[in-house]
């Protein structure tokens, strides 16, 4: 099985993942020490089914930094669970934070939108650290992005390897959710386990008009520190207002 996927981890990312591995070990240590939380036992994982569980984390890094295709992450984790049926069960729809990331993945507006209504908490994140935000901006659905900023989706938290959404937006390509973000507070200074910023993903990625925006705005930011914003920095250049629900 492993053999036949076109993709293994480095060994940066193979000791990134064993540091996990390793700390969400001791997590399920501390709870049953402490009585747990009422819910059974997962069954133990077989050392093949810990190979398909980092095999995954390992894609889901590769797909945030566009080292891979969706399609391909897709075809990933379809393998992974068929050798880890936990990993599905991880993935499974019976909660509404799960439902919210995958109505949020398919674009699905109205969706997103009725769970946001019913309560469901848009920055919750799955096992790999992504959110309803970052899959929406991975996967370019501008009404999601804006559903989910709107009701109280953080625009700075970082998913797998501390990629933030900006740096989603830059490396996908994503110029209009990057101005949505940035109008909402996004910051562009945050850097990711390697040390890159947003705008170092912009220009990597060959993204000049996010590129740009990035770079005015830490310029900015660089001489007005304590209060300069995106929406700030689109009026000096506009001479008009900002469009609404900038904050």
């Amino acid at each position: 099985f492993f053999s036949a996927v076109p993709m293994l981890p480095s060994a940066p990312l193979r000791r990134h993942l064993r540091t996990v591995l390793r700390a969400c070990t001791l997590t399920r240590a501390l709870r049953c020490a402490s009585g747990g939380t009422g819910n059974p036992a997962p069954r133990a994982e077989t050392e093949e089914m810990q190979k398909a569980r980092k095999l995954l984390q390992a894609a889901e890094v590769k797909l945030a930094s566009g080292g891979i295709s969706q399609e391909t992450f897709d075809k990933i984790r379809k393998a992974a669970t068929s050798v880890n049926p936990q990993l599905a069960a991880a993935d499974g729809n019976d909660e509404p934070a799960t439902d919210l990331l995958a109505l949020s993945e398919r674009g699905e507006v109205d969706g997103v939108q009725q769970l946001l209504a019913e309560g469901a908490n848009p920055n919750t994140a799955n096992d790999q650290g992504t959110t309803p935000l970052l899959v929406a901006i991975r996967r370019g659905h501008v009404d999601v992005v804006e559903a989910l900023v709107e009701a109280g989706a953080d625009v700075d938290q970082a998913g797998a390897w501390d990629y933030t959404p900006l740096m989603y937006a830059a490396i996908w390509g994503q110029t209009q959710i990057a101005r949505i973000l940035l109008r909402h507070g996004a910051d562009p200074r945050p850097k990711d386990k390697i040390g890159d910023t947003a705008l170092q993903h912009a220009v990597r990625e060959h993204q000049p008009e996010i590129a740009e925006m990035l770079r005015a705005l830490v310029e900015l930011q660089t001489a007005t520190p304590s209060s300069a914003t995106f929406v700030e920095l689109e009026k000096e250049e506009s001479g008009t207002s900002a469009p609404g629900g900038a904050r």
